[in-house]
């Protein structure tokens, strides 16, 4: 009889685990932490509304400045106009009014009909 080994290969990375990767190392590695599992795991895509949706629960939950760190990994995975906006949303709860102006001038450029950035982009401006 023989007995043939085979180290295990784990488990493939996903939305959890990139997660739980970035609150161990901080959110300030978020963009750091994807490109590195990207490049161990060529297949690995996180979608775009995912990481929207875990930055918003970030800001409901009071932790807008950790937000902005995971909007910026949506920007980065979709350079979209509603992207943007996301991210001046951010920066707005965290009080960085210019850097949210910033943002929302962008969503602007990527989209010139995205009414919502127009409005919070007067509203700023005032």
């Amino acid at each position: 009889m023989a007995v043939k080994f085979r180290p295990a290969a784990g488990m493939p990375p996903s939305l959890s685990s990139f997660r739980v990767e970035v609150g161990r190392r901080g959110f300030d590695h978020v963009v750091e932490i994807y490109a590195e599992i990207q490049k161990e795991n060529h297949d690995f895509k996180l979608g775009a509304d995912a990481v929207m949706s875990w930055a918003y629960q970030l800001m409901a939950g009071g932790y807008p400045r950790e937000a902005i760190d995971v909007m910026k990994l949506v920007v980065q995975i979709d350079p979209s106009s509603w992207a943007y906006s996301g991210l001046a949303e951010a920066y707005m709860k965290s009080g960085q009014q210019m850097e949210a102006i910033e943002s929302y001038e962008k969503a602007l450029e990527k989209d010139s009909g995205n009414v919502l950035a127009k409005q919070r982009l007067e509203e700023l401006k005032k």
